[in-house]
């Protein structure tokens, strides 16, 4: 069937108004229809549309010119600039120029991919929500965020995740080495850094770490917690009213614990009860092997592990 070009059928496809034009760039076959008492156009096979910075690719399109609406279905894909959007359907308003698109929704751009069910962009593919089954994957920063819902902004390349989010992070291997997790967790590629709030833990290997905010750049291996943040390893345990995790070669190497600091371990006893607890207002603890090595108490430095033992109160659990 012969190719349609709007370049030889400008005033039969899409009228001019005030906005810029909807243009017809091809299609194999063109035809005049209505659905719901609306006068529709019906584009089929090879359909190239363009509307200002958007190019859009599909096999079947429908051009309700009254109402500015535009449905693409099979094999669709969107272009804006250095963005690129797969999906099954998408649905465009001239008008308002927001595009709804669904069905195993994939957004490209530089090494950042988006995966959801369904998408809703406000203006054009500058953000927007997204919605089911949400995974944003950062490549070069080995992150990825989960979610049921969320929002990206690809200007920013700033997303947030929510509903059972969970952002994680793989070392160079690939495997898995740390998973934040909170009510709302959100990642910002121009600092790299991310954040989780809300009931937030982050775990490492052994290590976990529980607070209401966590702060973490996972270039650099740095995390902060606050709201009440305890820290568990093991049978260990360290909290206080701020905390901030370090780690070298993705374990972890100091811990630094401000305000009301405690670290707390089982006593060298055959009863379970009695724990040993070490504390101060400032604490810094020097971790290797999963064993303390050395600590700084109020800005004293306690460099060997007998005199660390020596400052441990043996208490009993309350």
């Amino acid at each position: 069937m012969k190719q349609l070009l709007i370049l030889l059928l400008p005033a039969l496809l899409f009228a001019q108004s005030e906005r810029n034009a909807v243009e017809l760039r091809r299609a194999n076959s063109l035809s005049y229809g209505e659905e719901d008492g609306q006068k529709v156009q019906k584009l089929d096979g090879n359909v190239e549309i363009a509307k200002d910075s958007l190019t859009i690719f599909c096999d079947n399109a429908l051009y309700f010119q009254d109402q500015g609406r535009l449905i693409f279905r099979k094999n669709v894909q969107v272009m804006d600039g250095s963005r690129l959007l797969y999906a099954n359907e998408v649905l465009y308003n001239d008008f308002s120029e927001e595009i709804e698109a669904r069905g195993d929704v994939r957004i490209y751009q530089d090494t950042i991919v988006v995966y959801c069910d369904r998408a809703v962009y406000s203006e054009r593919l500058q953000s927007g929500y997204l919605f089911d089954r949400v995974r944003i994957k950062y490549d070069p920063r080995n992150v990825t965020l989960k979610g049921s819902l969320g929002y990206f902004d690809h200007a920013r390349k700033f997303a947030w995740v929510t509903r059972d989010p969970v952002l994680t992070r793989l070392d160079s291997t690939g495997r898995k080495n740390t998973e934040v997790i909170g009510d709302t967790v959100f990642y910002d590629d121009e600092l790299k850094r991310a954040e989780a709030r809300g009931k937030v833990s982050i775990g490492r290997d052994s290590l976990t770490a529980l607070g209401q905010t966590l702060i973490f750049f996972p270039d650099s291996m740095y995390a902060e917690l606050l709201g009440e943040p305890l820290a568990l390893q093991g049978s260990d345990s360290i909290r206080g009213d701020t905390m901030r995790l370090y780690f070298q070669k993705d374990v972890l190497d100091r811990v630094e614990v401000h305000g009301h600091a405690e670290a707390s371990s089982p006593a060298d006893s055959l009863t379970l009860e009695p724990r040993q607890r070490l504390t101060g207002h400032d604490m810094a603890l020097w971790i290797s092997e999963n064993q303390l090595k050395r600590a700084r108490i109020d800005g004293t430095i306690i460099a060997e592990l007998a005199r660390i033992q020596d400052h441990l109160l043996c208490v009993g659990t309350a």
